[in-house]
């Protein structure tokens, strides 16, 4: 691999291609099975709030099997994808959404 000034391996394991398999969310705005090259910015300080919402950003190459997992009740990613739902009904009871 080569490098560029500036670039750091943990700064290109950054902009992998991801799929974002959590429910849809309105702030930060993520919809089911997003890919994206890397974790932005604004989902990334949502992250610090919500340390869930990170586990469910997945390598493309990784999504079958996180489907899976999301299926099974108590794996991480369906325990993680549970309480990202939850925090955003609540959001939404409070704000009157």
């Amino acid at each position: 691999m080569k490098k560029t000034k500036g670039s750091s391996p943990r700064n290109e394991a950054e902009k992998k291609a991801v799929v974002y398999v959590g429910p849809n969310l309105v702030d930060p705005l993520l919809a089911k099975m997003t890919i994206l090259c890397g974790i932005p910015a604004h989902v990334q300080a949502a992250i610090t709030t919500m340390p869930d919402l990170g586990l469910l950003f997945v390598p493309v190459e990784d999504l079958g099997n996180a489907l899976k997992q999301l299926e099974e009740p108590g794996t991480p990613l369906a325990s993680a994808y549970q309480s990202v739902f939850d925090a955003r009904n609540n959001k939404e009871v409070k704000h009157g959404v």
